[in-house]
């Protein structure tokens, strides 16, 4: 559903002047409401066009009259008028050459005025109610890998969990096969397994790229924390039936943003951000993943960096060499951090650094969002990418204590859900993405097996 030029003026209070009043009246009546320009409507309130401080300063240039001489239609400046249902995207197109355009509903007359500084707010304000969803579910997910005591998110532990959520595809094929057992028990039909099994697969096949934890919804998400209450409830410490309602409504305000159902009232953005500022406060716990890390010395982060590996093996020196070539400028700007996480010794599995830590490493500041927001560090994102390429996510992130943990990642499966993941194969397997899926769709998802298809693809013996 596309966006509506209406969504942006619902609320919107109109101050408007008329043809016959004069230039110094609407000049005052700018002033005092600090606005640049007004509205010019007729006796039954339709647009005739706007009065702006730009056109009363052409008109005075011009006449050479006293502004107490000039009305209003003297300076009158032409502007479209839009129906309220009209797409914001022609909006957008027409404000790249104009400073307002009117919206106007079925009786053509004004309900609203869309300006460039309109649009800024309107996408602004949309922008962090995603990015608050965006740090609510992170939180959240770093919270159920604690839950389950895992730190894989492809562990079996959370297959198993997530294989009974009620939506699973999985769950749904053994409820189907409980089903068809149940009804031949109840009408004395013998129970043959294999039958039963491919019933089963003939109307709910198998599929052969199950669902991830990152692929999970919000509300499988939520599931997923009722089924470990036990373990969440001493962190969380509220009922789970008040914590389950507060997720719920989070889950259907994120469902009308993502789907363009309308923009958030401020009640439905005050329960956004109180959702976002609980979990603030109930942030998971990094104390425990201070694990020593090598000692990095940036020497310029002007020039590339390369490790000196004649150090010991806890230690490493970050120093300067010729101009680093990178595909861009976010890479240049991450290469040390890069390369410290290349020399932490491979018996550490996991280990915190501090935000301070990082920028230190860096020589340069983080974005404010790094700062702000756990999503920055977790999300899909070229930064992020960076990191998963050598095989580190962020584990959990807590902007409050400014800390960060850093996990290797060594994902088991190959997974084409999502693109950066397609990318970070094809680089992996050193192919593209035609033949990754259709090395996927010839032996499944077992990097190994589709090595070997590459390599009958390329008719070359793989090279990692």
């Amino acid at each position: 559903m596309s966006i509506q030029a209406g969504h942006l003026v619902h609320d919107q209070i109109i101050v408007s002047t008329n043809l016959n009043k004069s230039l110094a009246e609407t000049l005052a009546l700018m002033i005092e409401h600090d606005f640049s320009q007004l509205p010019v409507v007729d006796d039954q309130h339709k647009p005739l066009g706007m009065v702006t401080s730009d056109s009363i300063a052409r008109a005075l240039l011009h006449f050479g009259a006293k502004l107490q001489e000039l009305r209003v239609q003297d300076a009158l400046v032409k502007v479209h008028a839009f129906q309220s249902d009209e797409n914001l995207l022609y909006v957008l197109n027409y404000l790249l050459t104009a400073s307002a355009a009117f919206i106007i509903n079925t009786d053509n007359k004004l309900i609203g005025i869309i300006t460039n500084y309109d649009t800024t707010q309107y996408f602004r304000q949309r922008t962090e109610d995603l990015v608050l969803i965006g740090d609510i579910e992170s939180t959240l997910r770093a919270h159920l890998l604690r839950a389950y005591n895992v730190t894989e998110e492809e562990s079996p532990e959370i297959r198993e969990a997530i294989d009974s959520l009620s939506n699973s595809w999985d769950g749904v094929r053994k409820k189907a096969q409980a089903s068809l057992k149940a009804f031949c028990q109840t009408n004395n039909y013998p129970i043959v397994q294999a039958d039963i099994e491919t019933n089963v697969d003939r109307h709910f096949a198998l599929k052969t790229d199950p669902k991830g934890f990152q692929d999970l919804t919000l509300s499988e998400f939520i599931q997923l924390a009722q089924k470990a209450w036990d373990k969440l409830e001493p962190t969380f410490c509220i009922a789970s039936t008040a914590w389950c309602k507060m997720m719920n409504d989070v889950r259907e305000l994120r469902n009308k943003l993502v789907h363009l159902r309308g923009d958030l009232t401020p009640v439905e953005r005050h329960r956004l951000r109180f959702c976002a500022e609980w979990f603030e406060m109930h942030q998971v716990s990094t104390e425990n993943n201070s694990l020593p890390v090598p000692t990095v010395d940036v020497v310029d982060n002007s020039t590339s960096v390369a490790i000196d590996t004649q150090e010991t093996p806890e230690v490493a020196v970050i120093v300067a060499t010729t101009p680093l070539e990178s595909k861009s400028p976010l890479a240049t700007k991450y290469a040390p951090l890069l390369e410290y996480l290349k020399v932490v010794p491979g018996s550490i599995e996991s280990f915190g650094i501090s935000i301070t830590k990082i920028m230190d490493i860096l020589q340069q500041p983080l974005p404010s969002a790094a700062l702000d927001h756990n999503s920055w560090w977790i999300e899909d994102s070229e930064q992020v990418q960076l990191w998963l390429n050598i095989g580190w996510r962020v584990q959990v992130a807590n902007v409050t204590s400014r800390h960060i943990v850093f996990l290797r990642w060594r994902p088991t499966k190959v997974s084409l859900r999502e693109k950066w993941k397609i990318t970070y194969w094809c680089n992996k397997l050193g192919c593209d993405e035609n033949q990754l899926r259709a090395a996927t769709r010839i032996v499944g998802f077992i990097p190994e097996d589709i090595r070997s298809i590459i390599e009958t693809f390329n008719g070359l013996p793989y090279s990692a």
